[in-house]
């Protein structure tokens, strides 16, 4: 095994790991019995509704993306695209970060669409999302200004406790990382950018770039912009009903939705396996927030994420095998 595959297989043991401890954390004190009558009385009708306006968030995001690749000029169409990011998505659950390189594969063989095309659309894709995340997280901190007072107090206080000379030892690593950086451009950098490896890795990156800045030709900047808030509504939607499905949430209101979305959002965005744990833990923490139980907060947190994933799997599955019949086809 090379070093690059032990760090790899490191990296994934300890996001399982991490996932483990926080799954733990999340439920070490659950009573199943309680859960058990909850899961008993879901709302069938919401929970559907919910799974629906997520996979129609699923269906906007592979518009989206298909008009990105349509700007970089290798048109695909929308049931393809569905296909790859479900097939991305399954993989997700089980090696964070593979799925976006296993749909441009995917894409690639089914519809011949140039890797370098393929992972720009995606890396757009992504700082956009991110993008409207962090907007959208900025709302919520404003709005829990309380909850936010909370943390922020928490890491002054964590500040307060770094001594200067630990101050001074990060100034020095980074002056010197820094220093080391505009050497290696400086002087190293024209003795082998004409080398054929940094031609085509230059080439390479240079397609990449230009696959990234293709959404300034996107021929119908509306549409992408409707695509973009359509995908976040239908995510807010499909936590709010679902946690409408459970007892305790019965009248909970579309903006406790949008912040649970966002919580687990950035549980699921840490590199565990399917947010594992991050997801669940977090999802606790903003109910609970919210005014809730931390029992309801369990019940919501395995009633979202199980859910989804039966019907990530199933889609993703599907699309795999959609599309590796189409390539077998060929």
């Amino acid at each position: 095994m090379t070093r690059d595959q032990l760090v790899s297989v490191a990296k994934y043991v300890l996001g399982l790991g991490l996932g483990g401890v926080l799954f733990y954390l999340a439920f070490k004190d659950l009573s199943w019995a309680t859960l058990s009558r909850s899961v008993a009385n879901v709302n069938a009708w919401w929970l559907a509704g919910g799974l629906a306006a997520m996979v129609a968030a699923h269906v906007l995001r592979a518009l989206r993306w298909q008009q990105l690749l349509a700007a970089a000029g290798t048109p695909v169409s929308v049931v393809h695209c569905f296909h790859a990011l479900m097939a991305g998505y399954l993989v997700n659950y089980a090696v964070p970060r593979l799925g976006e390189v296993t749909r441009c594969t995917l894409i690639n063989r089914a519809d011949r669409v140039p890797i370098a095309a393929g992972v720009g659309t995606v890396v757009t894709e992504r700082v956009l999302d991110v993008l409207v995340l962090l907007a959208l997280l900025g709302v919520l901190v404003v709005a829990e200004a309380k909850a936010a007072a909370q943390l922020l107090g928490g890491a002054l206080t964590a500040w307060d406790e770094l001594s200067i000379s630990q101050v001074l030892i990060a100034l020095g690593v980074a002056a010197v990382l820094i220093g080391l950086g505009w050497a290696a451009w400086r002087w190293a950098w024209p003795r082998i950018r004409h080398h054929a490896f940094v031609a085509r890795v230059g080439g390479f990156l240079g397609q990449l770039w230009e696959s990234i800045m293709s959404v300034r030709r996107i021929e119908r900047p509306w549409l992408f912009v409707l695509c973009t808030v359509g995908i976040w509504v239908g995510y807010a939607l499909n936590t709010w009903m679902v946690l409408r499905a459970l007892p305790e949430f019965g009248d909970v209101s579309l903006y406790v939705g949008a912040f649970l979305m966002a919580v687990g959002a950035i549980g699921m965005s840490l590199p565990v396996p399917g947010g594992i744990g991050s997801y669940h833990a977090l999802i606790v923490l903003g109910v609970v927030i919210q005014g809730y139980s931390r029992e309801g907060g369990q019940e919501a947190a395995l009633l979202l994420h199980t859910s989804g994933l039966i019907v990530n799997v199933a889609l993703g599955a599907f699309g795999w095998w959609r599309l590796t019949r189409r390539i077998s086809a060929k």
